[in-house]
C-alpha cells in the first residue's frame, strides 16, 4: 500500500475552469443560453431546470441549498426513489437522474480547459514548461497545474509508483491526462490489477467511464482514445468532450450507453457497490497504510457522510500517521476536517489556505524522506 496518499476535489481543477459545487448551476445555465450544447443535451438541461424551480417549493418547509449541484444531485435521486417531484410527471422523475447525469458531465466536459502547443516553437514550450517530446502538433497539454502535480508524484515515489496513490472525488481527466502525458502508468482498480502502476481511485466515478446496460459492467475509455479525435480549433486551448464517445466501447457485444458513470455525492451509494466496490476497498487499504495524506481542494462537504465512513473504517490498521495536511483556501474547511480526527492523529494535523498551484511547492518543499 502507499505511504503517500493524496485526495483531490473539486478545488484542484478550478484552475482549469472546471465547475465547483457552488458555481455549477450558474455555468450550466450559461452553456444552456449560450447555445454551446449538442441537440440531444438541452432537453436533459432543461429537464434538470425545471425540477429545481419545483424545489422551490420545499423552500417554506425545508432547507435545501439550490445553488449546490451536490445537494440538487443528491434531491433528484431520492426524488426518482419516491417517484415523486411537484408538478413533474412520474416519467420527468424516472429520467431526472440520467438527465444529471448528462447535465453535469457535459457541463465538466465544456467548462474544463486542456492547453494547446499548436508548434514545437522555443518560446511555447518554455511559456508551458514543456519539454522533450516531438510532436505530433497541435499537441493537447494536461490541464493547468497537473502536470506539475504529475512530475512532484514521480518525484516522491522515486522510481516506486505504489508508494503514491491518489483517491478523488472528480469526474474530470485531469489527473488522468497528466499520467498518461507523463508516462506514469496508473490503475482504476475497477478490478484486481498488479501494483506496478500508481492507483487513480475516482470515488465518484469518471467522464471516461461507461456501464454495459446488460451487466453493469464499468469499463473505461482509455486515455489516448480520449483524446485522440479532439477536434482543436482554438490555438491555445481545447475541450476534452468524452462522454460522447463511450459508444466506442462495447461489451456483451453491445455498445455502452452514452452516460458516464457519475455517483450522486450522497451517503447513500449502496446501489453502485456491486461496480465500484473494488475501487472503495482500495482507497480505504490505502488510508489504512498511508504515512502522509494530502487532501488538496476537497472541501468536505456535510452532504457527503460518505468519506467520514471511508476514513473512519479505512484509517483502522497499522500505519503511522506522520501528517494530515489539508489546503483549501476556504479556512472553514480546517475546522471540518479537525472534527473527523481523533485523538492519535490530531497533533499531527494542519489546515493550510493554499490553493492547488499552491500546495505543490509546499509539499515538495517538506522532508518526506
Amino acid at each position: 500500500m502507499s505511504r503517500f496518499v493524496f485526495v483531490l476535489g473539486a478545488g484542484a481543477s478550478c484552475d482549469a475552469k472546471a465547475p465547483l459545487a457552488s458555481n455549477f448551476m450558474d455555468k450550466a445555465r450559461l452553456l444552456l443560453r449560450g447555445g454551446s450544447l449538442s441537440g440531444q443535451d438541452v432537453p436533459a438541461f432543461d429537464l434538470v431546470f425545471k425540477a429545481r424551480e419545483a424545489l422551490k417549493a420545499a423552500h417554506s418547509k425545508a432547507c435545501l441549498d439550490l445553488t449546490d449541484i451536490e445537494a440538487l444531485f443528491g434531491a433528484f435521486e431520492m426524488a426518482s426513489l419516491f417517484g415523486r417531484l411537484g408538478s413533474l410527471s412520474e416519467q420527468e422523475v424516472d429520467c431526472l437522474p440520467s438527465a444529471m447525469r448528462r447535465l453535469i458531465s457535459r457541463t465538466v466536459e465544456l467548462s474544463m480547459e486542456f492547453p494547446v502547443l499548436p508548434s514545437p516553437s522555443i518560446e511555447r514550450m518554455a511559456s508551458h514548461r514543456y519539454h522533450g517530446r516531438s510532436g505530433p502538433y497541435p499537441m493537447i497539454l494536461p490541464a493547468a497545474n497537473y502536470e506539475s502535480f504529475a512530475k512532484m508524484l514521480a518525484s516522491i515515489a522515486r522510481g516506486q509508483l505504489r508508494n503514491v496513490s491518489v483517491i478523488t472525488f472528480n469526474y474530470d481527466l485531469g489527473s488522468d491526462y497528466a499520467f498518461h502525458f507523463a508516462g506514469m502508468p496508473f490503475n482504476y482498480c475497477l478490478e484486481p490489477a498488479p501494483n506496478a502502476a500508481l492507483d487513480l481511485l475516482k470515488l465518484h466515478g469518471s467522464l471516461n467511464w461507461g456501464r454495459c446496460s446488460r451487466c453493469k459492467t464499468i469499463v473505461p475509455l482509455d486515455i489516448p482514445r480520449c483524446v485522440e479525435e479532439t477536434p482543436i480549433q482554438d490555438p491555445e486551448k481545447v475541450n476534452i468532450e468524452v462522454s460522447q464517445r463511450l459508444g466506442l466501447l462495447q461489451h456483451c457485444g453491445f455498445p455502452l450507453p452514452l452516460e458516464p458513470v457519475i455517483v450522486p455525492p450522497t451517503w447513500n451509494k449502496g446501489m453502485y457497490h456491486a461496480q465500484l466496490g473494488h475501487v472503495w476497498k482500495k482507497a480505504a487499504a490505502h488510508l489504512s497504510e498511508a504515512e502522509y495524506i494530502f487532501i488538496i481542494g476537497y472541501s468536505y462537504p456535510s452532504t457527503d457522510e460518505f468519506f467520514r465512513y471511508l476514513y473512519a473504517l479505512g484509517s483502522i490498521g497499522e500505519g503511522w500517521v506522520e501528517k494530515i495536511i489539508v489546503f483549501n483556501p476556504d479556512s472553514a474547511v480546517g475546522g471540518r476536517f479537525r472534527g473527523l480526527l481523533g485523538p492519535l492523529v490530531a497533533g499531527k494535523f494542519i489546515a493550510l489556505t493554499n490553493t492547488f498551484e499552491q500546495a505543490i511547492p509546499y509539499i515538495q518543499n517538506l522532508n518526506l524522506s
